[in-house]
């Protein structure tokens, strides 16, 4: 082969090699290097509600199943610095404030008094009305008051057999004071007057 007819022959095998690398688009990246593709979603927003005066494991419950992840008690009390039991707690006050705009994520401090009523000067402890617990289960019927935020309950034996209430799972409700439907602060007396099980 001559030396021309060589030339020639290089030349249309490389030039369609230099054309495909020069037409190789290229990759399409984000700033900072990454490579494109949908950005992260911000966190959902929630309005802060207003849970003054509400029992605080109420209220904590209230405010974690509007998917608030970062839920904080403080006690505002002078009598008890550390919350242990927030059922035997009540909302003082919110930070932020009742009615924000706030992320999921962001912290949620609720400010307790142990004593049931709350911090505002002139402001009353929280009200509730009692439920008729009447021949239910002592335990169940305890505990579905301190669920409504009531802190000072107590069972009085009726039995002439049994004067003292170990295991209130074993005994019934035959009576209550103040009688159901009674309106009581949420630190008022009640007492479950029971009977234990035949």
């Amino acid at each position: 082969m001559s030396r021309s007819r060589f030339i020639a022959a290089a030349l249309v095998i490389a030039l369609p090699l230099a054309l495909g690398a020069a037409c190789k688009p290229l990759d399409t990246q984000q700033p900072g290097g990454q490579p494109g593709g949908t950005s992260a979603q911000p966190a959902a927003k929630v309005a802060v509600p207003d849970v003054k005066g509400k029992n605080a494991d109420i209220a904590q419950t209230t405010l974690r199943n509007l998917g608030l992840k970062n839920v904080k008690l403080e006690s505002v009390d002078p009598n008890a610095k550390v919350v242990i039991a927030p059922v035997n707690w009540t909302v003082a006050g919110v930070e932020p404030a009742v009615g924000s705009s706030i992320s999921t994520e962001d912290a949620v401090v609720l400010k307790v008094t142990k004593s049931g009523a709350v911090t505002t000067p002139g402001q009353a402890p929280a009200k509730v009305t009692l439920p008729d617990v009447n021949r239910q289960n002592a335990e169940v019927s305890m505990d579905k008051l301190h669920k409504l935020g009531l802190k000072n309950v107590s069972f009085g034996s009726v039995d002439p057999s049994a004067k003292v209430v170990l295991a209130p799972a074993n005994w019934t409700v035959v009576g209550m004071e103040p009688a159901a439907g009674s309106s009581v602060a949420v630190n008022d007396a009640v007492v479950l007057k029971v009977t234990k099980h035949p």
